[in-house]
Order: C-alpha cells, then structure tokens, then sequence
C-alpha cells in the first residue's frame, strides 16, 4: 500500500503575474487539495484515489509504482520506502509525500 500526502501547494507569483487575461484573475493556489490531506492507493489493481485530480494522478503515478514496487528513487529520503513528487501545473504545482507502508 501507498500514502499520498499533501504536503505543498505552490503558487508562483512571477509567473502569475505575466497572465494578460483578467478572466483568470485572481489566480489562486490548487483548489482540488488541502494541506495535510491524505489518499491510500491498496493495490495495482485499485482505481484513483477517491477526490484525487484526474490531472495530478497522471502526473504522479509513475512515482507511486515505484514505491510500491520497492524502487529506491534519488535523493534518498529520510523516511524509507519514500519520495516527493508534484503536479505539472505550472502556475500552482501541489507537491505530494509518496510513502509505502
């Protein structure tokens, strides 16, 4: 089995600030995830987490099979069995603690 944390979510006001479109203003931080939240993936076989971003899922799911799988991903963390990956959404990232237990 494998924890996804949500540790971080980013919202980078450089780049924010180059948005031309008043429309998308105010921009904020990733709606979809909380700080602290937590989601349990069981099995290979299992679906998405329930309330997990279609988007976020496809960007972190190779990091969650590794971990399942034992694969020991550079840096080394100090929690075993475990790693950090995030998003790809460019202006507000959310970055996610992969664990196995």
């Amino acid at each position: 089995m494998v924890k996804i944390t949500v540790v971080k979510k980013i919202l980078i006001d450089e780049l924010i600030a180059e948005i031309d479109d008043s429309k998308y203003l105010p921009f904020e931080a990733c709606d979809v995830f909380e700080v602290g939240q937590v989601f349990v993936f069981k099995d290979i076989d299992d679906e998405m987490p329930k309330g997990f971003c279609t988007s976020a899922w496809n960007d972190i799911y190779r990091d969650v099979m590794m971990i399942m799988f034992g694969a020991a991903p550079a840096p080394k963390l100090k929690t075993a069995n475990s790693m950090y990956s995030c998003c790809t959404w460019g202006l507000r990232p959310v970055v996610f603690k992969i664990e196995k237990f």
